[in-house]
């Protein structure tokens, strides 16, 4: 028996999202894969927490979709 299995034996039941739409496991592989890519581990205990991929794309398709920078600027070419 492998390490994860032993440890899903004693705590699998409060292991990750129990009652949620993907397993914690799904969750790891398509949000934060570049964690197996690289051989990562991260543990945190200070509560900040990893950008998942989703977020990402969000955030890249914002900043590739609007136009962000001075008000004042703007503001003087809508003016002008």
């Amino acid at each position: 028996m492998d390490e994860k299995e032993e440890f899903l034996n004693e705590f699998g039941e409060d292991y990750g999202y129990p009652n949620g739409p993907k397993s914690i496991d799904e969750i790891r592989a398509t949000e934060f894969k570049r964690l197996d890519e690289n051989g990562t581990v991260y543990l945190d205990h200070a509560g900040a927490t990893l950008y998942s991929e989703l977020q990402m794309e969000a955030i890249f398709k914002d900043l590739t979709g609007c136009v962000y920078g001075n008000p004042r600027i703007l503001i003087s070419k809508l003016s002008s």
